[in-house]
């Protein structure tokens, strides 16, 4: 019997007026609501917020009633609301009980509600970070010049959903990345430029272009594959210029989007298979329909709150016959489901008003994921699979009416789901999963054409429409692209798509080098910068370890000694010298004297700060080891709830043990996420596990107080890092990740009692983005920075208030965060951009209230290292060839204007020892802010006409020592201490180094006086020259003409000692001009740091003495010759062709 017809065309919610919710801190059994004594102290707390907006429908202005602007600012009442209710109690406000829409707005229909639903989520995002402000009137904006700088690397890539094709040039791909945003080239892959990096996700599950133009692209954010790192999404966007410019266009509460599909013939309709989260239930999840360019939606197909659309494939030449996909899911921190009865494919003939579901050899019964596809060549032929005991691959060849079964093996699970048919070959199909999957005949036999040299689990894939020889996939690994039809493969090494876990950073000098563990790319380390004049490059980095990787670091004792390590606590310690490398990873009971230890997928790993040799790792117990972790002991009982996950929900019961991919790929649940250890006292330990404890040892895990309960954190919720004050002993701080109970709020606490009691510090951090990651300043224990999904924030006080710090940072999930104890820099490592760093703190370590407040500042500079660039010989490697930039070369100065300053004259300048100027930096008027500038340790460059930018040259570095920063801002000045130092990788003795200053100043000295005196020459050949022409064009006495040729020839000759004469081209050179050998004498002399050599100060010397006896000739032509000259030719009646004549040069 057919399945019934389902039809669904309720139309879209607001999207952003349930954010906030009142009755419940969490979602489960575990749950814990306000009593009733709370519910009814809140509401006097209400009401002083919302009183004024009570009974109104808008604000007039200029006698119209304004109800946007109203609206606007009922919703920043109800986000202070909100805060404060957060803060405080440990609630959340539900909008639903204050109604935030004017009557009006509610009766206007679908598209205004959804156009002032996106405002509220706006709103309700930008008054939780931009629109807040710190008790000092401290802002983010005042932070935007200290920027982030971007490490990379693209050495690995990352995690690949979906590419578009401009269908008119091939050349022009957008690429769609899990959590990197979204990438485009216009030169078919020699670059790419990130073009979604900044909006409120980066992660995307789809990109489609309009096929009735090209230049508009829509994406739908939030990854549709399931795995436990997946990232979600607000909803869709729309360009309409290619990408430069984004419009966001609703269905905010879909987290994740499958497909969007554009109709060929009425741009104005728009499909979006809405999954809906991946963690649990949510109203907003089906097929949608838009009928109006995204104004407005309307849901067309939804069986249930737990089950949303996954794919809809449109027929190449009838756009009203559509197949969709449903895809029951949830994967919780304990455990997945993959598929259900609600899973299916469905059909509908009428652009989807009505959908029957797919049957006649298609698997009706319980399904996972289903992937479908129409042949573009001939649509009657379709590829479908499914998930299941029923599932495997199907085809039809009449349109979709009946099905075979072709291979019941192959099945793309819950990480996987798409087919790709041949335009050309409709007996070829393509399943990209682990392997990339090719059938030559119709999906009965399938074989892997990715044998080596190509990352696996494959996503997607592009076959050119034209040549089926040439295909483009995107995996884990990135994107590679094959002309053969998937033979030999070229992959894209310029996407810096890293999906990292974890940051670490060693102290190498002088520039120390970060490590961490990428999704499925291994772990990697490299340089925070290099000595190379073109940056950081892939080939900087050194590949660790294999797999998913996670903890990484290096002794920092020895950074030839290195941890790095894989899935489930698979642990190494690798020699950097001889490659060696050997697993530590303690072993299983082997008998029975310790229950099956359970590892999580990122099991924690501490190097003893009081002791490189001492490890702990974190299983659902502590290991510690005394030997680097050739031996470990057990120092704790089981630290978790011990909690089964066979006796745990999902889609809100225990399921049973046939359910379709039931807990695949999850840890099993009850271990170890965050593990720390005091950098104040040995054996003080915090760890936190992943079902929501928080286990404190004060005596090197003999003993352990737990901590189930947190202030308003729900119950059993991840622990996501923990961190140890490095001021204050018994203070630790905690962040907790709630997004896989389907709670997506930031939870930060702190205990400053050694874990006996807890605070909530969340604050105002803003009300959607859960927090993954924190660090505490080791300098200052109550400066705080903190990783959400979205970004980073800072807190001076403790956690009492918080600020973006993202100036220049791409909106993404900050995994892991550190601060460098030497250098001062926050380090970061994101899970789709790789490695950032914001390079030194200083500033943001001083401002306190009293700074803000104050009219200017200037914050102590670090140690400067002078560093000689070199070059890496890459420079002729194509354009392809990807690099990021150095830390800057020099001192950074940076310093604080106040609300007092702004306006007046800045000056910032370095003077010595005794006071004396030695540069001035900058000069400006004042900005209120914070404001960055960079002393390159050198003296002011020399003079030089060169055009080209390699022959200019630098000034000389200062001597290494002690110098002083002078700010002066208005009447007020300030002075910092400035130590400045050699490389520490160079080795001179101060006498030498006083040599060579000394012999660089006598070549700067020479390179002003040639660059003064070629002005001179070069004004004496013009007007000589011109003096003569005058003077035979006037028949002049052949006497004067005489004189005026003999002055002209020797200008010319003067010219000649100092340029040289005019040669052919790629002459060997025989003898230097002087202009020449003095810059080239100055150039060879700066790059070196030793004394000169005895060719350098001879050479000097001649170069001394050839300027001397220029000087003298120059002085004899411009000071007797050409007055006499220029007297004779006046007397004659010829006027002389310069006002003035060429003066003495003042080197």
């Amino acid at each position: 019997m057919p399945a019934p017809a389902f039809r669904d065309v309720a139309p879209m919610r607001p999207p952003a007026i349930a954010l906030l919710s009142f009755a419940a801190i969490g979602r489960g059994p575990a749950a814990k609501r306000p009593c009733r004594a709370a519910v009814s102290t809140l509401a006097p707390a209400r009401d002083r917020y919302l009183r004024p907006w009570g009974g109104r429908s808008c604000i007039r202005r200029n006698g119209t009633c304004n109800q946007g602007v109203f609206f606007v600012r009922r919703m920043k009442a109800m986000v202070a609301w909100s805060g404060r209710a957060v803060a405080r109690w440990g609630v959340m406000v539900d909008a639903a009980r204050v109604p935030l829409l004017p009557g009006s707005f509610q009766r206007s229909g679908p598209s205004r509600v959804a156009r002032f639903g996106a405002i509220a989520g706006a709103a309700l995002m930008i008054a939780t970070s931009s629109w807040a402000a710190a008790p000092d009137g401290l802002t983010s904006k005042d932070l935007s010049n200290l920027k982030w700088r971007e490490v990379g690397t693209a050495a690995t890539s990352g995690r690949i959903t979906r590419f578009a094709v401009h269908p008119g040039d091939n050349r022009i791909i957008y690429v769609a990345t899990a959590s990197g945003g979204l990438w485009k080239t216009v030169n078919g892959g020699t670059n790419w430029t990130p073009i979604f990096e900044h909006q409120s996700t980066v992660s995307m599950g789809d990109v489609t272009l309009d096929p009735s133009d090209p230049e508009t692209v829509w994406v739908g954010t939030g990854e549709q594959n399931s795995v436990r790192s997946s990232q979600y999404g607000d909803g869709v966007y729309r360009s309409k210029d290619g990408g430069k410019t984004w419009q966001h266009m609703g269905l905010e509460g879909s987290r994740h989007i499958g497909r969007i599909l554009v109709h060929p013939k009425n741009a104005a309709i728009v499909y979006a298979a809405a999954l809906g989260s991946l963690w649990g239930p949510n109203e907003e999840r089906g097929l949608y329909r838009s009928k109006d360019a995204g104004k407005s939606w309307q849901r067309l197909l939804r069986p249930s709150a737990s089950t949303g659309v996954v794919e809809v494939a449109m027929h190449p030449e009838n756009p009203d016959i559509l197949f969709a996909a449903t895809f029951q899911r949830e994967r919780r921190q304990w455990s997945m489901i993959g598929g259900g009865d609600e899973g299916g494919l469905w059909r509908s003939s009428d652009g989807g008003d009505s959908w029957t579901r797919v049957g006649n050899g298609f698997p009706t019964t319980a399904v996972g994921r289903v992937g479908v596809t129409f042949c573009p060549g001939d649509p009657k032929t379709m590829y479908a699979s499914a998930v299941g005991p029923d599932g495997g691959t199907f085809r039809s060849t009449d349109g979709g009416m009946s099905w075979e079964r072709r291979n019941a093996k192959t099945q793309s699970h819950w990480f996987y789901g798409e087919l790709f048919c041949d335009p050309m070959k409709p007996d070829r199909v393509y399943v990209p999963v682990t392997p990339l999957l090719r059938s030559e005949d119709g999906g009965k036999t399938f074989a892997n054409i990715l044998e080596d040299r190509v990352h696996g689990d494959n996503h997607t894939l592009w076959i050119d429409p034209k040549d089926s020889d040439h295909l483009m996939v995107g995996n884990d690994g990135g994107v590679y692209m094959s002309r053969d039809g998937g033979k030999r493969w070229d992959w894209q090494s310029n996407l810096p798509l890293m999906q990292l876990y974890t940051v670490s950073a060693d102290m190498q000098e002088p520039f120390y080098h970060v490590y961490g563990g990428t999704q499925d790319n291994g772990s990697w380390s490299g340089p925070i910068g290099t000595r190379f004049d073109d940056g950081i490059a892939n080939e900087d980095w050194t590949f660790l370890s294999s797999g998913d990787g996670f903890y990484a670091a290096a002794d920092p004792t020895d950074p030839n000694i290195v941890y790095s390590q894989s899935q489930y606590g698979v642990l190494f310690r690798s020699d950097r010298k001889s490659r060696a490398q050997k697993p530590i990873q303690p072993w299983q009971p082997q008998q029975g004297e310790f229950a099956p230890y359970r590892w999580n997928w990122s099991s924690p790993l501490v190097i003893s700060p009081h002791d490189p040799k001492t490890l702990y790792f974190g299983a659902n117990v502590v290991f510690r080891s005394r030997d680097r972790g050739d031996n470990w002991e057990r120092i704790s009982p089981d630290l978790t709830r011990q909690l089964s996950r066979e006796r745990l929900p999902l889609q809100g019961k225990v399921q049973p043990s046939t359910a379709i991919d039931l807990h695949a790929s999850t840890a099993l649940y009850g271990n170890m996420h965050a593990l720390a250890e005091s950098t104040l006292r040995p054996g003080l330990i915090a760890a936190g596990t992943d079902d929501g404890l928080i286990q404190i040892s004060r005596d090197d895990g003999r003993t352990w107080k737990k901590t189930a309960r947190f202030p308003g954190v729900p119950d059993q919720m991840k622990v996501a890092m923990v961190a140890w004050s490095p001021t204050r002993e018994g203070t630790v701080f905690a962040v907790l990740d709630g997004h896989q109970d389907n709670d997506f709020r930031p939870h930060a606490v702190r205990s400053d009692d050694f874990g006996v009691t807890w605070k909530n510090i969340t604050a105002d951090l803003p009300a959607f983005g859960p927090t993954k990651s924190i660090a505490s300043h080791p300098r200052n224990g109550e400066l705080l920075f903190v990783g959400t999904d979205f970004g980073v924030y800072v807190s001076r006080d403790g956690g009492g208030h918080w600020i973006a710090l993202r100036s220049g940072l791409p909106t993404n999930s900050v995994q892991g965060i550190l601060v460098h104890p030497r250098e001062n820099d926050l380090v970061i490592g994101t899970h789709g951009r790789g490695f950032w760093v914001l390079d030194q703190l200083n500033l943001v370590e001083a401002l306190t209230p009293d700074v803000v407040g104050a009219h200017s500042y200037l914050a102590a500079p670090r140690r400067a290292t002078q560093i000689r660039e070199a070059r890496r010989g890459r420079n002729n490697f194509g354009h392809s060839y990807f690099t990021t930039r150095n830390p800057p070369r020099g001192a950074i100065i940076d310093y604080w204007i106040g609300d007092k300053a702004v306006g007046q004259p800045v000056t910032v300048a370095i003077v010595d020892g005794s006071g004396k100027l030695v540069r001035q930096v900058a000069a400006s008027k004042a900005e209120r802010g914070a404001q960055r500038v960079v002393w390159d340790l050198r003296l002011a460059a020399p003079p030089s006409n060169s055009d080209s930018e390699w022959r200019k040259p630098q000034g000389r570095f200062v001597v290494p020592g002690a110098y002083q920063v002078r700010l002066t801002v208005g009447d007020d000045t300030h002075m910092r201490p400035l130590a400045v130092r050699l490389d520490p990788a160079v080795s001179v003795s101060d006498a030498d180094l006083g040599q060579l200053d000394g012999l660089l100043s006598r070549q700067e000295q020479l390179l002003r006086a040639t660059h003064a005196a070629g002005k001179t020459v070069s004004a004496s050949m013009e007007q000589t020259g011109a003096a003569l022409k005058a003077l035979v064009a006037a028949r002049a006495d052949p006497a004067l003409v005489a004189q005026a040729r003999a002055a002209a020839d020797e200008a010319t000759r003067l010219n000649v000692v100092l340029n040289g004469e005019e040669a052919g081209l790629a002459q060997q050179e025989t003898f230097l001009p002087l202009a020449e050998l003095t810059q080239r004498l100055y150039a060879s002399t700066q790059e070196d740091t030793a004394a000169p050599d005895s060719a350098q100060v001879k050479l000097t010397d001649v170069a001394d003495d050839g300027v001397k006896s220029l000087y003298r000739s120059l002085g004899r032509l411009v000071g007797e010759r050409l007055p006499a000259l220029k007297a004779a030719s006046e007397k004659a009646g010829v006027a002389w062709p310069a006002a003035d004549l060429p003066g003495l040069p003042t080197p």
